[in-house]
């Protein structure tokens, strides 16, 4: 994109995936305007169309190179297989898929350029934004949810406590998949949102709602136990003076289970600061916008000279979980101990 000039024009609004089938899916899916993939790859998803090539010469030559490994239990077995790849059997089977084929004479150059490593300070806050602004939105229904699952018995309520835990079970990337069919611009409710000025996919949002999705059973289940914690009696003791439902919750309830609930926060920010899988798909991999410490980290790993920086995004990483569980720890001692103390009294 550079040597073709285009680079300074996009570059504010490029999305990295995290491998090209992810960039193949997004584009056929209407979410991205285009994408830069293979040609094969788009030659076999319908619901493409190939809109610009690369030159030759604009980029380095994507080849595929073979060897037989020098520990092969059966490298004669290996060496029949290359000597197929080099028939012109083999290269009429690749021709047919879309590849080229490159003679051996020409032997495998490889273009160098400049390595762009992303800044690590920028991943760093984003990641302690997104976990707090996660944090702060799943305050109201993990306190509902978990208050209902503690304290009330209706039909229906194990199939609630299973909904609200899917996420915890659920591989993050199908997370962050199912997330997308249902926020996604092309998706009747994500559409609505778009209209509404309030896109979800590849925005500081998305990575938000992915980090919110995930976190939010371990914030649930952490404020019903908060909640079973709480002596009912205490409650009861409060109706018999007159105080209705709500100002007991308000005055007695909510009080006692706090700490409970506030253990309950910490742990699901510690978990927002480490996702990974739901964000790259809902959110992307954007510089400065979505890419938090763990997808900064991935992208490092790919880098010829990531390690540089990588140890800084893992030992803030390290750093903000540490704290993170440090606090649940001493908030559910807290807690252990001011349920304690008044049931002795």
């Amino acid at each position: 994109m550079e040597s073709t000039g285009v680079w300074p024009v996009i570059v504010a609004r490029v999305v990295r995936s995290g491998n090209v089938r992810g960039a193949l899916e997004w584009v056929a899916r209407g979410e991205a305007e285009a994408g830069v993939v293979y040609r094969t790859d788009a030659a076999v998803e319908g619901r493409v169309e190939v809109a610009f090539v690369f030159p030759v010469g604009s980029h380095p030559p994507v080849t595929y190179s073979a060897a037989v490994l020098a520990r092969s239990p059966r490298p004669e077995l290996a060496e029949d297989f290359l000597s197929f790849c080099r028939s012109e059997i083999a290269a009429e089977i690749f021709r047919a898929a879309g590849f080229g084929w490159v003679p051996e004479a020409s032997g495998s150059r490889r273009q160098t350029g400049r390595t762009y490593l992303p800044d690590p300070w920028s991943a760093v806050r984003l990641s302690f934004l997104v976990a707090l602004a996660a944090t702060l939105a799943g305050f109201v229904p993990a306190v509902w949810l978990g208050w209902v699952l503690a304290r009330k018995d209706f039909i229906g309520k194990s199939v609630l406590a299973t909904v609200v835990l899917v996420p915890l079970v659920l591989p993050p990337v199908v997370t962050g998949f199912i997330l997308l069919s249902l926020l996604g611009t092309q998706a009747p409710l994500g559409a609505w949102l778009a209209e509404l000025g309030v896109p979800i996919p590849f925005t500081l949002l998305g990575a938000t709602v992915a980090a919110l999705t995930v976190g939010l059973p371990l914030y649930v289940v952490s404020v019903r136990n908060a909640f079973q914690t709480v002596d009912p009696s205490y409650e009861e003791v409060s109706w018999t003076l007159g105080r209705r439902p709500w100002p007991t919750f308000a005055r007695v309830t909510f009080p006692l289970a706090l700490p409970g609930i506030g253990a309950g926060a910490v742990l699901a920010f510690a978990r927002a600061l480490g996702e990974f899988g739901a964000t790259v798909v809902l959110a992307g991999n954007i510089e400065g916008s979505t890419r938090t410490i763990a997808l900064a980290v991935y992208t490092l790993l790919e880098s010829p000279r990531g390690r540089e920086v990588i140890w800084v995004l893992v030992g803030a990483s390290v750093a903000l979980s540490l704290l993170a569980l440090l606090g649940f720890e001493a908030l559910s001692r807290h807690q252990r101990k001011q349920v304690g103390g008044r049931r002795g009294h």
